[in-house]
C-alpha cells in the first residue's frame, strides 16, 4: 500500500515540475500559453544516440500545442496538441496496439504515428525511425503519464 501511494503522488508533481522549468526555459511568454492547458509529457525511452533538440510552442487552428525535436542516429519530432473539441477520424494506416491506447502509422518515406492519450492527441513523425523504435517511444509516453 505504502508503494502504491508514494507512487501515485510523488511523480506527478515532478512531472509537472520539469515540464513547466523546461518549457520556460525555451520562452517564458509562449511557456504560459501551452502549460495553461496541459504540460510536456516527455518518452521516458529514447533511442541510443539520439538527444532531444528543442523544444517549441506551436499553433494548430485553435489548438496549442508543444513541439519536441530529437536528432541523433534517428530524427524525429513529437507534437502534443490538447484539442479544444475532440474528433474522430478514420486515418488511412497501419493500427498500431501501444497497449495502453491504439495509434495510427500513416506515411511511407515520412511515417507519423498518431494517438491520443488522457485528451492529449501525440504525432510522432520520422523519416528514418525503425518501426520497433517508434512504438517503444510511444509507449514510454503513457509510461510517464502514468506515473
Amino acid at each position: 500500500a505504502s508503494a502504491g501511494g508514494t507512487g501515485d503522488k510523488q511523480p506527478a508533481p515532478a512531472a509537472a515540475g520539469t515540464a513547466a522549468t523546461g518549457a520556460a526555459g525555451a520562452d517564458n511568454k509562449a511557456a504560459a500559453n501551452s502549460s495553461a492547458g496541459f504540460g510536456l509529457i516527455e518518452p521516458s525511452y529514447m533511442p541510443k544516440g539520439v538527444a532531444q533538440q528543442d523544444i517549441r510552442d506551436v499553433k494548430l487552428g485553435e489548438n496549442t500545442g508543444i513541439m519536441v525535436r530529437y536528432q541523433g542516429t534517428y530524427n524525429y519530432t513529437l507534437l502534443e496538441v490538447a484539442p479544444q473539441t475532440q474528433t474522430v477520424s478514420v486515418l488511412p494506416g497501419d493500427i498500431v496496439d501501444l497497449g495502453y491506447t491504439l495509434g495510427v502509422v500513416t506515411g511511407d518515406e515520412k511515417k507519423t504515428l498518431t494517438w491520443t492519450y488522457e485528451g492529449i492527441e501525440f504525432r510522432l513523425a520520422t523519416a528514418d525511425l525503425p518501426h520497433d523504435e517508434l512504438v517503444k517511444i510511444a509507449q514510454s509516453v503513457a509510461e510517464e503519464a502514468g506515473k
